[in-house]
């Protein structure tokens, strides 16, 4: 894949947060955008240190379809900045579906990392899992954050489709239990009571 498509797939901030916690979460998405692959949801499950995220889209696909017209991504931000420090890219080979894996490096070229394991369990799917232990997770980090992209070219989608999911902001997963709150002690103002001793009387004034 040439790099002007990289680079064109690595857009949206990281901002607006949507928690999530657990082993099965689903975000769905409107239909807003032309071509095959328009997504109706993503699904994350498995693991929280093995993750899998599901593309659903509202139409029928091939491997053959999408064969160098078709990507899907999952960009993840493990170091808490307002970027993405890696992506998975799912594309097809025209018989069978390949995902890698790349370091979203800000001052440098992307840098491959590997291969990961990708499936299409339906004709409107497609699985692509990330092992967390690939990524460089910061200690102090109790979460990560991702967001999801589909780009498709065509005869529907002259000036390329991108399909985000979520639209704006991105899904929180925590890594362990969040931290409970800690409660603020709430300590009692005083009532000011009503004084006890006599209000001095105005001195009279001397006749002359």
């Amino acid at each position: 894949m040439k790099r002007g498509v990289l680079a064109i797939l690595v857009i949206g901030a990281l901002g607006v947060p949507l928690w999530a916690f657990g082993e099965s979460r689903s975000v769905g998405d409107s239909r807003d955008t032309k071509g095959l692959l328009d997504v109706s949801k993503v699904k994350v499950q498995g693991q929280k240190k093995q993750p899998r995220w599901t593309f659903v889209t509202f139409k029928s696909w091939s491997k053959g379809r999408v064969f160098d017209r078709g990507y899907a991504s999952v960009f993840i931000d493990t170091f808490g900045d307002a970027r993405s420090d890696y992506y998975a890219l799912v594309r097809s080979t025209g018989t069978n579906m390949q995902a890698l894996l790349f370091r979203d490096r800000k001052k440098k070229s992307d840098r491959r990392m590997g291969y990961l394991k990708v499936w299409k369990p339906g004709a409107r799917k497609v699985t692509v899992r990330v092992p967390l232990g690939k990524l460089r997770v910061p200690r102090s980090r109790i979460f990560y954050r991702w967001f999801a992209q589909t780009l498709m070219t065509g005869q529907q989608c002259r000036r390329v489709c991108f399909d985000r999911v979520p639209d704006e902001g991105s899904v929180k997963m925590f890594l362990r239990e969040p931290p409970e709150p800690t409660p603020t002690p709430t300590i009692p103002t005083p009532t000011p009571t009503a004084s006890s001793e006599p209000s001095a009387s105005p001195s009279p004034t001397p006749s002359s």
